[in-house]
């Protein structure tokens, strides 16, 4: 099995990373998620335990390789930091409260730990409140209607 997603991940890294019309590719997560990473010419894909390690792009991505479904490329580059939209506001946090205002009406809330796993998924609107002594984990990602936060939970 492990041969089988180096094969499909290093194939499909490498051909896509040279292809002009892809940007990134989507890794499709058995629990409905997905990652996204943006191509770039020294991409490369290499296994660290049962884990998938993309290495070369902006940041490092691992995944979990039971956790991972399909393989999905997309022509349009993953959204960063710097593509927060102005509806979408900064949460912000109290302690050991991490509070976001103003959300639209069906806003989802996914707070996940680093390994990809979803640990919660909400929908909320208006104001909403995650407590962080919810989560063990030190560092979990905050996805609030496709924009991700990462946050520290212990001090």
């Amino acid at each position: 099995m492990k041969h089988f997603y180096t094969v499909i991940a290093t194939a499909a890294i490498s051909l896509c990373a040279y292809a002009g019309a892809y940007r990134s590719v989507d890794v499709n997560l058995l629990n409905g998620s997905s990652v996204k990473i943006n191509l770039a010419d020294n991409l490369s894909a290499t296994f660290e335990g049962d884990s998938l390690l993309v290495t070369g792009g902006k940041k490092d991505v691992k995944i979990a390789c039971a956790a991972i479904k399909s393989f999905a490329f997309s022509t349009e580059e993953a959204a960063g930091i710097d593509q927060i939209g102005a509806d979408i506001a900064a949460p912000v946090i109290d302690g050991t409260n991490l509070t976001f205002n103003g959300l639209p009406e069906g806003s989802v809330v996914e707070v996940y730990n680093m390994s990809g796993m979803q640990l919660m998924r909400q929908t909320a609107a208006g104001t909403f409140t995650v407590d962080l002594t919810d989560f063990t984990a030190p560092i979990v990602i905050v996805k609030v209607n496709n924009v991700a936060f990462k946050i520290a939970t212990k001090g």
